[in-house]
């Protein structure tokens, strides 16, 4: 893609298109364009290093401070143009403005000029933030045809910012920009008739969309595409066709897909070829990206030596990165390294902390592995009521080890 982009202009507008899809990609493209001096790459590139830099490779990462203070000090040129859209003063709407000896590169287009400023007071790159204006200009720019500021004021109507929530005009805005084949809205709209947000539910209607946006190239459309395969959300489960999807939107980057990807060669699920390595090294693609489930995953393959060296220490360490985000499962995981002595000192007192935190957020490993220590006495006191409790909070979660445990404690001492 890069080859065939003529200039900064084209750069940035690629970019754009594959934002929030192909992060690296879009990273080239806006640095192509910040590097020629245009304003709309330095906007994404700050916000990209300052609010999807878990999304980035390492080595892809930046302290986004520089490009905050060069959006910092190019602001005023585009505030004065976009000023001098609304006093019909065309003569200097696009001028190459210099700024600090830097020359600042503005869009050619007006509503591509109302969308970054908008952009600007959305987030508050280089001025202040100020929501309300900044849906107004994405208004602005939408109800011209602009459909990246349709889909964000979409965005906005669905979250409240700037304007009152309202599921319905977010569809609306949505349908604006995707009859123009915006990915993202496409993408956005499976996702409102999946979850039925302000609309009645409808599976069918939520596949339409999504396979309209994985067609056009949006990573995310191809996972939610994949999702619907995989489960048979909308139409016939088909892995392999799952699989497929998963392959697309794993490549642009998108670390659900990564982690599925994973699980799949982890499985040899869909006509893969079962490889642990190759798993492996999804779950790492995920875990890198800040996805906990990718980093919990990465950290169980570690702790058993699957497709990576064994290496009880480096695994505890993913664990913690995946609990950190709320992840029940990774605390588990942590309670398990404690109670076992495996890269830590055994210590059933600090795997009772783990167990418990991650049983109160209805994990039932964690409520299976509570129940024990209070049955057995190990770290705690004693106290076989309450690892009744626990066992049969874990039955309800399909839990058949919970289950042979409750029966046995049931022929021990009676029904509590």
């Amino acid at each position: 893609i890069m080859s065939d982009v003529a200039g900064p202009h084209e750069a940035f507008a690629t970019g754009l298109a594959q934002w929030q899809s192909n992060f690296r990609l879009s990273l080239e493209l806006f640095r192509s364009a910040a590097q020629a001096g245009h304003i709309g790459g330095e906007i994404y590139l700050a916000r990209m290093f300052a609010e999807h830099s878990s999304k980035l490779l390492p080595e892809d990462r930046e302290d986004p401070a520089p490009w905050r203070e060069r959006v910092a000090a190019h602001f005023p040129v585009l505030d004065r143009a976009v000023a001098n859209l609304d006093h019909h003063n065309t003569n200097h709407r696009y001028n190459t403005t210099a700024t600090n000896d830097d020359k600042v590169l503005l869009p050619r287009d007006e509503r591509e000029l109302l969308f970054l400023w908008a952009v600007c007071k959305d987030f508050g790159h280089g001025t202040e933030q100020n929501r309300e204006e900044a849906a107004a200009a994405y208004r602005r720019a939408g109800e011209q045809g602009y459909l990246e500021a349709s889909f964000s004021l979409g965005v906005s109507y669905r979250d409240g910012d700037g304007v009152p929530k309202d599921p319905l005009l977010a569809v609306e805005w949505y349908e604006r920009a995707a009859a123009g084949g915006h990915p993202k809205s496409l993408n956005n709209l499976g996702v409102v008739w999946k979850q039925g947000n302000g609309v009645e539910r409808d599976f069918a209607k939520a596949v339409h969309y999504f396979q309209q946006a994985a067609e056009r190239g949006d990573a995310n459309g191809q996972n939610n595409l994949a999702v619907c395969y995989r489960d048979g959300t909308g139409l016939a489960c088909d892995v392999a066709q799952a699989v497929h999807w998963f392959e697309l939107a794993a490549e642009q980057g998108n670390s659900d897909a990564q982690v599925s990807l994973g699980a799949a060669y982890f499985n040899g699920s869909g006509g893969l070829a079962a490889s642990y390595a190759t798993g492996a090294h999804w779950f790492q693609r995920a875990a890198e990206q800040g996805n906990a489930i990718g980093q919990r995953n990465l950290g169980w393959m570690t702790g058993n030596g699957l497709g990576v060296d064994l290496d009880h220490r480096r695994a505890l360490e993913l664990f913690h990165q995946a609990a950190r985000q709320g992840y029940a499962e990774a605390m588990n995981d942590i309670g398990v390294s404690w109670d076992k002595g495996l890269g830590v000192p055994a210590d059933p007192c600090v795997a009772h902390a783990y167990f418990r935190r991650a049983a109160r957020l209805a994990n039932d490993s964690a409520q299976y592995n509570l129940g024990l220590l209070l049955q057995e006495a190990r770290g705690v006191v004693r106290d076989r009521a309450q690892a009744a409790v626990w066992f049969q909070r874990a039955t309800r979660a399909e839990s058949n080890d919970a289950r042979q445990v409750l029966k046995e404690m049931r022929e021990w001492w009676g029904p509590r």
